[in-house]
């Protein structure tokens, strides 16, 4: 009976495991494809996101028939660092990260992590319009539903004409796993 109960763990494990390098493979393989001019800020984050790729698949397995975002922003002042602060959203659900920057880059983590349902994070901004804080989500998924392409969701919102230099990469994962990417320099 231990055996089996040791088995089965090993085997959840090595799936989990399996699960966490092939999404993160996925979303690599989306952003190189679609974001070549980002490159640097592509292959940092890959590793990097090796410390949230789990909370994105359980957040996606809970979630089979809902499109999940996820917002990766990158700070304009680190040319090649991962994203300073990652968003992920779900129709019910909000879980963000913020990169806490050691000296080394490589041994920065993602420590800062808030996550809650969504009406709940909406009602915690007391005096601040939320959607002007996520209007960018409003306007990614307004457009998703007219059955508007990602490319040309960007092709649309996609200006270079701002100051602070930051970019951010949307990933959406479909109920059918499908993967779309795009990025924003700064929204028209």
């Amino acid at each position: 009976m231990v055996k089996v109960k040791l088995i089965s763990f090993i085997i959840s494990i090595v799936l989990l495991l399996i699960n966490n390098d092939s999404l993160n493979d996925k979303i690599y393989k989306c952003h190189k494809s679609n974001i070549a001019k980002f490159s640097n800020e592509i292959e940092s984050q890959f590793d990097f996101r090796k410390q949230y790729i789990n909370d994105i698949i359980e957040l996606h397995q809970q979630n089979k028939n809902d499109t999940i975002l996820i917002i990766e922003k990158h700070d304009f002042a680190c040319d090649g660092c991962p994203a300073s602060f990652v968003q992920i959203f779900s129709k019910e659900k909000y879980i963000e990260f913020r990169l806490n920057m050691s000296e080394n880059i490589n041994e920065s983590k993602y420590e800062d992590k808030f996550e809650s349902a969504l009406k709940e994070y909406k009602s915690k901004v007391p005096g601040i319009e939320t959607e002007y804080l996520h209007s960018d989500l409003k306007i990614i998924f307004e457009n998703l539903k007219k059955g508007k392409k990602i490319n040309q969701i960007q092709k649309e919102n996609n200006t270079n004409d701002c100051y602070d230099g930051s970019n951010s990469i949307y990933t959406l994962i479909y109920p059918n796993d499908e993967l779309k990417c795009m990025i924003i320099r700064c929204w028209k």
